[in-house]
């Protein structure tokens, strides 16, 4: 389970081959991390 938060470096991860459950792209504060992965299973 993998889950990718990316910005400026979302080409290099786009190419990983990686099993991804969840992709962000873009700035965010730790509150909005935090209320994305609130009982996330």
């Amino acid at each position: 389970m993998n889950v990718i938060i990316s910005n400026k470096n979302q080409g290099l991860l786009a190419n990983l081959d990686i099993d991804v459950i969840k992709h962000l792209n873009g700035e965010f504060t730790i509150e909005d991390l935090v209320s994305q992965f609130t009982n996330f299973f």
